[in-house]
C-alpha cells in the first residue's frame, strides 16, 4: 500500500478529504494508518476521518503539521477545540449514511445473545427486568 494517495473515488481518498489530510507534502496519515481506522469503523470514510481528528487532537507533532498546512494560521493552542467539533461533526453525519447503519446493524445482530431476556413476572411491564426470575 503506497504511503499517501489521494484518490476522490477510494474511500481512503474520501477520508484524507473529511479530515482534510490532503497535502502530498506533508500528509498526517498513511494510507495504511487510514485503511486501519476504515477497518475500524466499518468502512465509513466520515467515521474514520473523526477518528483521524482525534489522533491529531491528541498528538502536538500531528497539530504542528495541520496549523503549518493550514492557510488561515490558526493558533495551535485552538486547534483540539476545532478538530474536536469537526469530528463530532462528522460523527453525526455518519450516523444517517446508509452503508454505516447496514455495518452498525450487522455488527449488532452479528454480537446479540443467542437468547433474549425477559421476565415470567405477568405483574410487569418491563420485559427484560428479570424480575420474575
Amino acid at each position: 500500500m503506497a504511503a499517501f494517495t489521494y484518490d476522490l473515488s477510494t474511500t481512503i481518498g474520501k477520508t484524507r478529504l473529511f479530515c482534510t489530510d490532503t497535502f502530498q507534502a506533508d500528509y498526517v496519515f498513511t494510507d495504511a494508518e487510514l485503511q486501519v481506522f476504515l477497518d475500524t469503523f466499518g468502512s465509513s470514510p466520515m467515521l474514520a476521518a473523526a477518528f483521524a481528528l482525534d489522533n491529531i487532537a491528541a498528538d502536538a507533532s500531528k497539530i504542528a503539521v495541520i496549523t503549518k498546512n493550514d492557510n488561515q494560521s490558526t493558533d495551535p493552542s485552538k486547534m483540539p477545540e476545532l478538530l474536536a467539533a469537526r469530528a463530532k461533526t462528522l460523527r453525526s453525519l455518519a450516523g444517517s449514511d446508509p452503508a454505516f447503519v447496514a455495518a452498525t446493524m450487522t455488527a449488532v445482530v452479528a454480537n446479540a445473545p443467542d437468547v433474549i431476556f425477559t421476565t415470567d413476572d405477568t405483574d410487569t411491564d418491563t420485559l427484560g427486568s428479570m424480575s420474575g426470575w
